[in-house]
């Protein structure tokens, strides 16, 4: 709890520091999760977390950054489909394996906000959907996560279950037209 904003100051202080220094790890990591194994990645992982760095910090401030990365890597063909894929998977089971510690941080409030976050349909990026689930998950709410074919699915479900947010994911909108709905 802070108590004054000398106190909030220095709090901002530190996570920019941290978040600079994370960031300085990005190029690093980026290059560990496509050219070695799972094992490497949660091993540099842990050695992060028992240097007291937050799981909060890890997520958005070396996962996130990481991913976008590995998109740019393969976008100036550095990188194939093949290393981007596996590099974006060691990121998913980073996520899964550490996402309950995530939740387990901070006390969970009882809510009875819900959440419905899909990709847009023929999304194949879903690492954003992920983070968020977490995020929406340690704040307490529920989180439903799913794919859809056609925006009509999605419509039908948010019809049929009431939903306080509604997150639809796309890295790029070739088809405006194919999001219509009657």
């Amino acid at each position: 709890l802070l108590t004054n904003d000398g106190e909030a100051a220095e709090a901002s202080t530190l996570a920019e520091e941290l978040a600079a220094k994370l960031a300085e790890r990005v190029g690093e990591f980026s290059e560990l999760v496509v050219k070695q194994d799972d094992k490497a990645a949660m091993i540099y992982v842990e050695k992060l977390l028992g240097q007291g760095v937050p799981i909060e910090s890890l997520f958005e401030d070396l996962l996130a950054p990481v991913a976008r990365r590995l998109g740019e890597l393969w976008s100036e063909d550095i990188n194939d489909f093949f290393d981007v894929t596996t590099g974006i998977g060691r990121l998913q089971h980073i996520v899964r394996t550490f996402g309950r510690d995530f939740c387990d941080e901070g006390h969970l409030p009882l809510s009875s906000r819900c959440a419905l976050l899909m990709p847009l349909p023929g999304e194949q990026h879903t690492f954003g959907i992920s983070l968020l689930r977490e995020n929406l998950l340690r704040e307490g709410w529920r989180v439903w996560c799913g794919q859809c074919t056609m925006m009509d699915e999605v419509v039908q479900l948010v019809k049929i279950q009431s939903f306080d947010m509604v997150g639809l994911s796309g890295s790029a909108l070739l088809d405006p037209a194919a999001l219509a709905v009657d």
